[in-house]
């Protein structure tokens, strides 16, 4: 088969698009197997009919193949992605998210009682300082 010519933004572009896709058919594999512990705060509904989860499945894997032949076809090689810069990631996004969430910051979601500046924000600055700290220490020098 002609291999299309694509420069090299377009050909990254292309490298993270099937990345991402083989990342959604993982997912979507472990949400049909049953395969995803729940949390105390969130948990998924088991309201996926079996028939549904087998289709899945079989569709998930021959999806996959596809994407694989798409990056045989672009000479998309495997990669391995760093779990320090992972994990660092999500934390500097989790720490971004406890900032957009104090008191101040939740006017434009109406009007803020002020037991949440006196009761909630001492908890989310708590957070905010224990997770900064973690990603200092698992990432000392700051690169993402």
């Amino acid at each position: 088969m002609e291999a299309p010519v694509v420069n090299k933004p377009q050909w990254r572009h292309y490298a993270v698009l099937l990345a991402m896709l083989e990342e959604t058919l993982r997912e979507i594999e472990r949400i049909a197997e049953g395969a995803v512990p729940p949390g105390r705060l969130s948990a998924l509904e088991a309201d996926l009919p079996r028939e549904t989860a087998d289709l899945l499945l079989r569709e998930c894997a021959d999806v996959r193949e596809r994407v694989y032949r798409l990056a045989d076809l672009l000479a998309v090689p495997s990669h391995s992605t760093s779990a320090m810069r992972r994990v660092s990631a999500a934390l500097i996004t989790s720490v971004v998210h406890l900032e957009d969430s104090t008191s101040d910051r939740l006017a434009g979601y109406g009007p803020v009682d002020p037991s949440v500046e006196r009761i909630v924000d001492p908890a989310i600055r708590d957070l905010h300082d224990r997770l900064s700290s973690l990603a200092s220490r698992v990432n000392p020098a700051g690169r993402e």
